[in-house]
Protein backbone atom coordinates (compact mmCIF):
# COMPACT_ATOMS: atom_id res chain seq x y z
CA UNK A 1 0.00 0.00 0.00
CA UNK A 2 1.79 3.24 -0.37
CA UNK A 3 -0.67 5.19 1.48
CA UNK A 4 -1.97 5.00 5.20
CA UNK A 5 -4.77 3.49 5.75
CA UNK A 6 -5.08 2.08 2.19
CA UNK A 7 -5.78 -1.46 1.26
CA UNK A 8 -3.91 -3.00 -2.11
CA UNK A 9 -7.78 -4.57 -2.64
CA UNK A 10 -10.44 -2.59 -4.55
CA UNK A 11 -13.99 -3.80 -3.90
CA UNK A 12 -16.73 -2.55 -6.26
CA UNK A 13 -20.96 -4.22 -6.39
CA UNK A 14 -23.46 -3.25 -8.91
CA UNK A 15 -27.02 -4.43 -9.37
CA UNK A 16 -28.20 -4.81 -12.84
CA UNK A 17 -32.18 -6.21 -13.82
CA UNK A 18 -32.11 -5.72 -17.37
CA UNK A 19 -33.92 -2.10 -17.03
CA UNK A 20 -37.04 -3.90 -15.11
CA UNK A 21 -36.57 -1.49 -12.03
CA UNK A 22 -37.08 1.22 -14.76
CA UNK A 23 -39.77 -0.30 -16.34
CA UNK A 24 -41.43 -1.13 -13.22
CA UNK A 25 -41.11 2.59 -12.20
CA UNK A 26 -42.34 3.84 -15.43
CA UNK A 27 -44.89 0.90 -16.54
CA UNK A 28 -43.11 0.51 -19.91
CA UNK A 29 -44.01 -3.41 -19.62
CA UNK A 30 -47.50 -2.69 -18.66
CA UNK A 31 -47.70 0.11 -21.75
CA UNK A 32 -46.23 -3.33 -24.17
CA UNK A 33 -48.88 -5.69 -23.04
CA UNK A 34 -51.65 -3.22 -23.44
CA UNK A 35 -49.75 -2.30 -26.99
CA UNK A 36 -49.85 -5.92 -27.57
CA UNK A 37 -53.42 -6.92 -26.26
CA UNK A 38 -54.67 -4.02 -28.86
CA UNK A 39 -53.06 -5.24 -31.31
CA UNK A 40 -54.29 -8.60 -31.16
CA UNK A 41 -57.99 -7.61 -30.55
CA UNK A 42 -57.82 -5.35 -33.93
CA UNK A 43 -56.34 -8.14 -35.84
CA UNK A 44 -59.60 -10.58 -34.49
CA UNK A 45 -61.60 -7.57 -35.33
CA UNK A 46 -60.40 -7.52 -39.18
CA UNK A 47 -60.68 -11.02 -39.64
CA UNK A 48 -64.28 -10.86 -38.43
CA UNK A 49 -65.22 -7.57 -40.38
CA UNK A 50 -63.70 -9.64 -43.73
CA UNK A 51 -65.56 -12.77 -42.46
CA UNK A 52 -68.82 -10.90 -42.45
CA UNK A 53 -67.92 -9.17 -45.91
CA UNK A 54 -67.00 -12.53 -47.64
CA UNK A 55 -70.40 -13.90 -46.26
CA UNK A 56 -72.54 -11.12 -47.58
CA UNK A 57 -70.90 -11.24 -50.74
CA UNK A 58 -71.30 -15.15 -51.38
CA UNK A 59 -75.48 -14.05 -50.14
CA UNK A 60 -75.37 -12.06 -52.66
CA UNK A 61 -74.16 -13.80 -55.29
CA UNK A 62 -76.11 -17.15 -54.50
CA UNK A 63 -79.67 -14.76 -54.51
CA UNK A 64 -78.87 -13.43 -57.63
CA UNK A 65 -78.12 -16.42 -58.90
CA UNK A 66 -81.26 -18.36 -57.48
CA UNK A 67 -82.96 -14.96 -58.78
CA UNK A 68 -81.97 -15.58 -62.65
CA UNK A 69 -82.24 -19.40 -62.52
CA UNK A 70 -86.11 -18.22 -61.46
CA UNK A 71 -86.01 -15.74 -64.23
CA UNK A 72 -84.55 -18.66 -66.73
CA UNK A 73 -87.43 -20.91 -65.99
CA UNK A 74 -89.76 -18.14 -66.08
CA UNK A 75 -89.32 -17.37 -69.55
CA UNK A 76 -88.23 -20.91 -70.88
CA UNK A 77 -92.30 -21.97 -69.80
CA UNK A 78 -92.88 -18.05 -71.81
CA UNK A 79 -91.21 -19.36 -74.44
CA UNK A 80 -92.53 -22.39 -75.12
CA UNK A 81 -96.32 -20.91 -74.52
CA UNK A 82 -95.08 -17.98 -77.24
CA UNK A 83 -94.16 -21.03 -79.51
CA UNK A 84 -97.26 -22.60 -79.06
CA UNK A 85 -99.26 -20.17 -80.02
CA UNK A 86 -97.24 -19.27 -82.86
CA UNK A 87 -97.78 -22.28 -84.10
CA UNK A 88 -101.44 -22.21 -83.72
CA UNK A 89 -101.61 -19.25 -85.77
CA UNK A 90 -99.70 -20.62 -88.50
CA UNK A 91 -102.30 -23.33 -88.58
CA UNK A 92 -105.47 -20.52 -88.48
CA UNK A 93 -103.28 -17.89 -91.03
CA UNK A 94 -103.12 -21.66 -93.08
CA UNK A 95 -106.70 -21.81 -93.44
CA UNK A 96 -106.84 -18.18 -93.86
CA UNK A 97 -108.91 -17.16 -90.53
CA UNK A 98 -105.92 -14.70 -89.40
CA UNK A 99 -103.91 -11.79 -91.38
CA UNK A 100 -100.59 -12.55 -92.10
CA UNK A 101 -99.91 -9.08 -89.86
CA UNK A 102 -100.96 -11.66 -87.03
CA UNK A 103 -99.10 -14.08 -87.93
CA UNK A 104 -95.64 -11.50 -88.05
CA UNK A 105 -97.09 -10.94 -84.74
CA UNK A 106 -97.27 -13.85 -83.44
CA UNK A 107 -93.54 -14.90 -84.75
CA UNK A 108 -92.22 -11.73 -83.32
CA UNK A 109 -93.51 -12.57 -79.83
CA UNK A 110 -91.93 -15.88 -80.07
CA UNK A 111 -88.29 -14.13 -81.13
CA UNK A 112 -88.44 -12.12 -78.26
CA UNK A 113 -89.22 -14.32 -76.33
CA UNK A 114 -86.55 -16.59 -77.46
CA UNK A 115 -84.32 -13.66 -77.29
CA UNK A 116 -85.22 -13.30 -73.52
CA UNK A 117 -84.30 -16.43 -72.25
CA UNK A 118 -80.99 -16.46 -74.24
CA UNK A 119 -80.00 -13.36 -72.26
CA UNK A 120 -81.19 -14.68 -68.57
CA UNK A 121 -79.35 -17.90 -69.49
CA UNK A 122 -76.28 -15.63 -69.82
CA UNK A 123 -77.27 -13.67 -66.90
CA UNK A 124 -77.82 -16.46 -64.74
CA UNK A 125 -74.14 -18.32 -65.84
CA UNK A 126 -72.83 -15.03 -64.61
CA UNK A 127 -74.42 -15.34 -61.48
CA UNK A 128 -73.66 -19.05 -60.90
CA UNK A 129 -69.50 -18.03 -62.00
CA UNK A 130 -69.84 -15.27 -59.76
CA UNK A 131 -71.28 -17.62 -56.45
CA UNK A 132 -68.46 -19.75 -57.59
CA UNK A 133 -66.09 -16.98 -57.35
CA UNK A 134 -67.30 -15.80 -53.86
CA UNK A 135 -67.03 -19.61 -52.60
CA UNK A 136 -63.56 -19.69 -53.58
CA UNK A 137 -63.37 -21.80 -56.95
CA UNK A 138 -60.95 -21.14 -59.20
CA UNK A 139 -60.48 -22.53 -62.89
CA UNK A 140 -63.02 -23.92 -64.97
CA UNK A 141 -66.97 -23.82 -63.02
CA UNK A 142 -69.21 -27.07 -64.42
CA UNK A 143 -73.15 -26.06 -64.47
CA UNK A 144 -74.77 -26.50 -61.27
CA UNK A 145 -78.23 -25.52 -59.77
CA UNK A 146 -78.42 -23.53 -56.84
CA UNK A 147 -80.74 -24.52 -54.08
CA UNK A 148 -80.96 -25.12 -50.47
CA UNK A 149 -78.46 -27.81 -50.37
CA UNK A 150 -75.86 -25.67 -52.22
CA UNK A 151 -74.22 -23.70 -50.17
CA UNK A 152 -74.32 -25.91 -47.36
CA UNK A 153 -72.17 -28.56 -49.70
CA UNK A 154 -70.20 -26.22 -51.52
CA UNK A 155 -69.00 -24.43 -48.23
CA UNK A 156 -68.49 -27.31 -46.00
CA UNK A 157 -64.61 -27.13 -47.02
CA UNK A 158 -64.72 -24.13 -45.65
CA UNK A 159 -62.95 -23.44 -42.71
CA UNK A 160 -65.26 -20.89 -40.88
CA UNK A 161 -68.20 -22.76 -42.66
CA UNK A 162 -70.31 -22.74 -39.40
CA UNK A 163 -70.19 -19.04 -39.01
CA UNK A 164 -70.73 -18.09 -42.74
CA UNK A 165 -74.04 -20.54 -42.68
CA UNK A 166 -75.12 -19.48 -38.94
CA UNK A 167 -75.48 -16.13 -39.93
Amino acid sequence: ATCAGCSPWLYGAGLSDQAGLSGLLFGKRQLRLGVARASSLAAHLQRDDALRTLTQAVKEAYVQAATAQDSVAILRSQLEVSQRMEKVVQTRYDGGAVSEADLARAQTASLEAEQALDTATQAARAAQVSVAFAIGQRGEIGAFTVDDGFLKAELAAVPEAAQVLAT
